[in-house]
This record gives structure tokens, sequence and C-alpha cells, in this order.
């Protein structure tokens, strides 16, 4: 059939063959791409329903928008075969990638966080996969994921064609009562016919990693009925013991996707998704077995806040350039960005209040000016008259002095000249010399001002009004309401959130019941948008619950064990926690103190430095800075 064209693809080599069809690499002619084609057995084409349910679900896969999925491209028809025509994917199965002893641990993790990511996508957009194997997962030379068959596994129902078992579909439609999925990887309640939801995908997902850490299947039997009751009723094989280097954080992580009961399972693949991408950032930190750039969500840049626009002045060379227009901008746009930078300076006055306030200081500037004016004239006139006319009076008493003393010069005529000394009396004449300078009397009130020699102090009190101006100064601290830029936001903590804790204290084994117990947290715990809720070093408080049963000749009873109650957030706030992944059918969640090996000390029931798991107690929230 190689060379065949269907519609304007051309097939060009066969690539395999199961139970719904051939699959061949085709090239699409008009866009000339390289396209995959599935070629629906003529069984399945001829039933309409299956024909309508097949239409569906192909138009279901082909709206989810994702890396890690498949693209269907579109639907054709030759006669009477339907095709489905999807993206090609070069590389190979995770069936053929996983070897005898498993995957290490980085690189299982790598495939977890993309597939767990995928199927999160899927759940959102309310589809569920239903059969989910390592087969339906392509890896890529770049070792990006490809999950494929989005939808169709719901009703089609595939030979079987590898070594894995073929998906059993018995009935026409997805209802109760039928059993759809792969044998080894289906969930109790798929097993049992029952309705399944996506904690069904939980499930084959968690046998799918089960068999990514160890290389062995979690449920297996030597036939299909027998692997059916192992799924419903035993329970997996300790990862521990085919191996020994997975994490015990990571199997509690598997042991939870494997519960039989839904409701024990994580609530969502969201969770399941956080939970992984901390453990990997964990065990990974140098980021070598990170996910491809293709896959990883790219965080969006809010927008300017209003507290980031009123900055302190510091900030202000920050913003200042959105205040130039950019050359050739419209005056609208000048507008708005002159507006948006004034906008910015919040302690600066706007500019009409700042002019209306220039022109009321003109009139008190003005009347300002003519006071010191009219001071300074004042005390120009006062000292002319206290100062420069007695110089001018002195003057003229020195000039009429040297005519008195001729008398003296005859010393004979003493009696004669008797009546002469009293003639020149200079001191009742004085006052007229003073009088002399009269002409300058225009103003009469000079004369009394002699009289009132203290200075006039009040007339430069007018140079007062000028305060005002510092009364505008003060309106420059306006900005100190938006000093407090620190705010704090509520963050969601999921419900079943593992993270690491050590023991701080020894315990003896009789210790009485009720005893307080603490841990202290190993690592930072992130949420599912990568912000520490709690961080490393934080107190864990808990419970001893002592043995029960009674014990003959030091054998027999049961161990001690604990319950753990609170933990510290970030924001000092008790958060409730629990000691395992899920709660048991009585409400109680107790774990047994442990000893590791090489550490055991008679009369202890566990000793300081022992590491456990502990889990958050339902969704609650922290409040983090923004």
């Amino acid at each position: 059939m190689d060379g065949r064209i269907i519609g304007h693809y051309q097939l060009l080599e066969r690539l395999g063959a199961g139970g719904m069809g051939e699959i061949y690499k085709a090239e699409d002619t008009r866009l000339h791409r390289i396209v995959a084609i599935k070629l629906l057995s003529p069984l399945i084409a001829a039933d309409p329903e299956r024909r309508k349910r097949f239409l569906q679900e192909a138009q279901a896969a082909s709206a989810l928008n994702h890396p890690n999925i498949i693209t269907v491209y579109d639907i054709i028809s030759d006669g009477d075969t339907q095709c489905i025509v999807m993206e090609y994917v070069a590389g190979k199965t995770l069936r053929d990638s996983i070897p005898a002893g498993g995957l290490a641990v980085p690189q299982a993790l790598q495939y977890a966080v993309q597939m767990a990511s995928a199927l999160a996508t899927a759940h959102s957009a309310m589809i569920i996969h239903r059969d989910l194997k390592p087969s339906n997962v392509m890896i890529t030379p770049s070792n990006l994921v490809k999950i494929l068959d989005f939808g169709l596994a719901k009703w089609i129902d595939p030979a079987p064609a590898t070594g894995e078992e073929a998906t059993i579909d018995h009935a026409q439609l997805t209802r109760e009562g039928s059993i759809i999925g792969t044998v080894s990887y289906m969930s109790p309640e798929q097993a049992e016919g029952k309705r399944v939801d996506a904690r069904s995908d939980i499930f084959a997902f968690g046998s799918v990693l089960y068999e990514m850490l160890t290389g062995r299947r979690a449920f297996e039997g030597t036939s299909g009925i027998s692997t059916l009751s192992a799924i419903l009723r035993d329970d997996v094989r300790p990862m521990c013991e085919a191996a020994p280097e997975v994490p015990p954080l990571l199997e509690q992580i598997v042991l939870r996707c494997l519960q039989k009961n839904p409701d024990s399972r994580w609530p969502g693949m969201k969770q399941l998704e956080s939970a992984l991408s901390n453990l990997q950032r964990q065990l990974d930190p140098a980021g070598q077995f990170a996910p491809p750039l293709s896959t990883m969500a790219m965080s969006e840049r809010p927008t300017v806040l209003a507290e980031e626009i009123f900055a302190p002045p510091e900030t202000w060379n920050v913003t200042a350039p959105a205040a130039v227009p950019a050359p050739g901008a419209r005056p609208g746009e000048q507008t708005a960005r002159a507006s948006t930078s004034t906008a910015g300076r919040g302690s600066l006055p706007p500019s009409p209040r700042a002019r209306s306030g220039s022109r009321k200081l003109i009139p008190i500037l003005i009347a300002a000016v003519g006071i010191v004016l009219l001071a300074g004239a004042g005390a120009g006139i006062w000292y002319f008259r206290n100062h420069a006319a007695p110089k001018k009076a002195e003057v003229a008493t020195v000039a009429t002095q040297p005519s008195q003393p001729a008398p003296p010069a005859n010393p004979t005529d003493s009696t004669a000249n008797a009546v002469p000394p009293l003639a020149p009396l200079p001191p009742e004449p004085t006052p007229e010399p003073k009088k002399a300078p009269r002409p300058a009397r225009k103003k009469t009130a000079a004369e009394p001002a002699k009289t009132a020699p203290p200075p006039p102090a009040p007339v430069p009190e007018p140079i007062a009004p000028p305060p005002p101006p510092p009364e505008k100064t003060a309106e420059a601290p306006k900005p100190k309401p938006a000093t407090p830029r620190i705010q704090m936001v509520p963050v969601m903590i999921q419900d079943g959130m593992p993270f690491r804790v050590t023991l701080v204290q020894d315990v003896p084994a009789n210790a009485p019941d009720g005893s307080d117990v603490r841990f202290t947290v190993v690592d930072d715990l992130r949420n599912s948008d990568n912000v520490v809720v709690i961080a490393k070093g934080a107190t864990v408080t808990g419970k001893v619950v002592a043995a029960g049963g009674k014990k003959f000749l030091g054998m027999g009873g049961s161990k001690t064990s604990y319950e753990l109650e609170k933990v510290e957030g970030v924001d000092g706030k008790k958060l409730n926690v629990r000691a395992l992944a899920g709660r048991n059918a009585d409400g109680a969640a107790l774990h047994a103190f442990e000893t590791p090996n090489g550490r055991k000390a008679k009369g202890y029931a566990a000793l300081q430095g022992t590491e456990y798991i502990a889990y958050t107690e339902g969704d609650q929230t922290v409040s983090v800075q923004k």
C-alpha cells in the first residue's frame, strides 16, 4: 500500500498495526510536512454508532493544546475507510525505553512530570484517557513525552499486537457494566465495570510510574482473570524490594495513586503533578533532567500596579523615561504618556495649582518691597535729622568762637572791661546758631525727633509677610502613604502534599500515650505555583500513640506509633498535617516509629534524626509577600 494517495496525503511507509487498524507514515502534499495516518478497520468504520462516537471524541482530542499530547490534524474518509491524520512523532515508545531494572529516578521523574501535566490538561477539558499504558506514550530523542490515543481508547477494542494485553471494550458506548482499558493498567472500578472518572487515570498513571521505576508491572497474573483479581484484592510489592534506590517520598506518591478506594487516591492530577515537580526540584537541583523548554509553562509578567506607579522619589529614575514621548508619536499618545508620567510623581503638586499659588504671591511680594522701601526712606530721614544736622551746628559755633578771645588782650582795663565779658555770653546766643539751619525746616516734626532718639525697631517688622511661601514647601511630604509597599496575598496549599521531616528527639519504647513529639522540616515545601508555603526548619508537632496489645515474654504486641498535628507555615500560621498519605477507614492516620538499620538501640522506639514523610491535611491557605 506504500505510495497510495488518500486525499492529499501520500502514504510513505507502514509503521505498525493493531486491532483498530494500521498506522502509516505519510506526507501532506499541500503543506509538505510528515504526518501519521491511522486507517481504521472496516468493521469499526461500518458501525454508525461507533463512527459517531469516533467523530465526537476525535474532535475533543483535537481541541487539546498541550506539548505533551499528540495533535490530531484531520479526519478523512476513503471509501469505507475512516482515517485519522495526526502529528508524526519520531522516537520510541515508553515500553521500549524502560530497561529491565527500571529507569533512573531523575529520568523517571522527567517523564512522569510531563505525563502528569498532559493528563491534568485533559482532565480540565473533561476528557479521560482510560487506556494509559507505556505503549501509548512516545519518547522523542530530546526526551519530550507525547501521549497518544486521547479519547479513542474509550470505545476502540484492538486485538493483541505487542506484549501488552489488548484494550477491552465489551460495550459499544461508555456506560456502567462495560469493561474498558488494558488489563494490567486498569483501575479496580474499571475492572468491575463501574462508572469511572479522572481518578481512574490516576491509578493507571501510578501503574505506569511503578513500572518505570522498578522495571516490572504493578499487577501481574498468568491470565487476564488472575490479573484482574490481583488488581481488585492484592497489594503491590514494596518498591524498596525491587528498586532500593527509589526515595521513600516517591514511593509514597506512587502508593497513593494505587489505592483501591478512589477517595484515598490523589484528588486530582494537578495536585499529583505539583508533588512530582517539588520532588524533582529536590532530587535534581541542577536541572539536569528538567523537562524540555517546550513543556515548561511560561510565567506571565504582571502589569504595573498602582503601588509601583506611585513609588517613592528614589525610584523615579526608573519610571521617568515613560514620560518622554516616542519620536513620531501622535498627539493623543503623547498626551496619554505625559499623564502617565505625571501620575508617577505622586509627591509633586499639579501644575495648575502651582500657577495659581504663584499668582497669589505676586501682590504679597510687591507689598513687601514697598514696605521695605518706605522703611528705608524713613530711616534715611531720621538719620539725616539726628546726625547730619548737629554736625553742621557744631561747625557754626566753632567759626564764631575765635572773635571772643580778643577782649582779654587788654589786661590793664580790668574794671572798665568788666561788663564786656558778660556781653558775649555764648550760652545764650548759641541757640540762635542752631536755629540757623531752619531753612530746612520744611518739616517741623524733625525737632521733636531730637528729643526721641530711640531707633524705630518696629520699622523692619513689615518684612514678616514673606513666611507664606514655606507653607507651600510643607506639601512635599505627601508621598508618605505610599511607603508601605509590602503586601500579603493568600496562596493555596493542596491536600496531601508530601514533605520530609526528621525526628528531633529520642522516643523511648515505653513512652506514655499522648506524649509530645517534635519533628523538623528537611526541605522547603512549594505549592503548585512554586511558592514556598512551609519553610525548611519549621517545627512539626505530634503525639505518641502507645502500643496496643499485650506482650508475652517480651514478644507480641504492636509497635509504638505517632500522629502528626500541626506545622508552622511561612506566615507563622499553624497548618494541619497528618502522618499518612490518606486516612484509614476508621479516620485514623497513625504511623509506626521506625529505627534505621544500624542504629537500633535497646529501649527506644525511634532515635533522633530518623526521617519520615508528612502530608498536608486538607486544602489550606497561607499568606506570603506579594
